[in-house]
């Protein structure tokens, strides 16, 4: 009788060891509820207790979301958020043992919204001139996919007419003025295409300046004024200047603010003076006029002739000649 219980406990006993093994495994996360934005990612870690099998088995579910929509987690416990928040956007995360597939831990991950992605376009304002470019940049938060799509717009352009840009922000102005002079440069979030940000563009004319009289002789002393024209810029002053390969400085003559010049009193050698207008707006636009210095003697009126023609014809001489010896 004594064997037999003998034999019976020891079949208890093992029909009994796997269920009292298992019951002791449980499984725990690192954390329990997590916020992480649209194509975010975050880490968590399973920790395994009562058994030297620590693997477990990952899994993703969601109250209206399934598969990829839900996102996705490795192997190693790193969740992958979708680009696009489900809705409701709570996504479980469950480690289950791989020892004992009853030993579970889950933790709730919150989507963050798609009302949490913002986007912001700088600089957001430019000016630029026809055909000249402009590098924008497109700055994404709430999200982790930062990816944009760069889009023009103008109320008097399209397609090439608004310019170009590059998908990188890189933009081109076009070749050309459009009517109205504004084009918007538009970033739209990859991640949320309802998002965007923008920039405006007021394409401009290059500055342009011109100098009247383009050339003019003026007398070793005199003054000869000159008039600049500015157009394509609201700012219209200039800076005057002289210059010469055959002066410096005052040698060259004066010339006021208001571009009245007054010619040295000795003529350069060469004679040649080079009055430059430049354009206060942009000071790589300028104009240049010529003044050729001249002598002073070559103005002075003739000296009086006295050959003995002119003599001989005076009056006063030639009614002395009638009186009488």
């Amino acid at each position: 009788m004594k064997r037999i219980l003998t034999v019976a406990c020891a079949i208890l006993s093992a029909f009994l060891s796997p269920s009292l093994s298992h019951a002791s495994v449980s499984v725990s996360l690192s954390a329990t509820s997590v916020k992480v934005q649209p194509g975010g990612q975050t880490q968590f870690t399973a920790t395994v207790n009562g058994t030297t099998n620590n693997v477990v088995i990952w899994s993703l579910t969601g109250v209206n979301c399934v598969g990829i929509a839900c996102g996705q987690i490795t192997s190693g416990g790193l969740y992958l958020a979708p680009a696009t928040a489900p809705n409701p956007n709570v996504v479980t995360v469950t480690a289950t043992s791989l020892a004992d597939l009853s030993a579970s831990a889950s933790a709730a991950v919150i989507v963050g919204t798609s009302s949490d992605v913002a986007v912001s376009v700088s600089p957001s304002t430019a000016k630029i001139l026809v055909g000249q470019q402009q590098q924008f940049v497109a700055f994404v938060s709430g999200t982790t996919i930062t990816d944009v799509t760069w889009k023009l717009s103008g109320s008097s352009c399209s397609s090439s007419g608004c310019g170009s840009i590059s998908q990188s922000g890189l933009y081109t102005a076009p070749a050309s003025l459009p009517s109205s002079s504004q084009v918007t440069v538009q970033a739209v979030s990859v991640a949320d295409p309802s998002k965007s940000g923008s920039a405006t563009v007021t394409i401009a004319l290059p500055v342009a300046v011109s100098v009247s009289p383009t050339s003019a002789g003026v007398v070793a002393g005199k003054q000869q004024q000159f008039t600049a024209t500015v157009s394509n810029t609201s700012n219209t002053a200039v800076t005057w200047s002289l210059g010469g390969s055959g002066c410096a400085g005052s040698a060259c003559g004066t010339i006021s603010s208001g571009g009245l010049y007054t010619a040295p009193l000795s003529v350069p050698k060469p004679a040649q003076v080079f009055v430059t207008a430049t354009s206060v707006a942009d000071s790589t636009k300028s104009a240049t006029a010529t003044v050729t210095v001249l002598p002073q003697s070559a103005f002075l009126p003739p000296a009086p002739s006295c050959s003995p023609a002119r003599i001989s014809s005076s009056p006063l001489l030639s009614a002395t000649h009638r009186i009488p010896p």
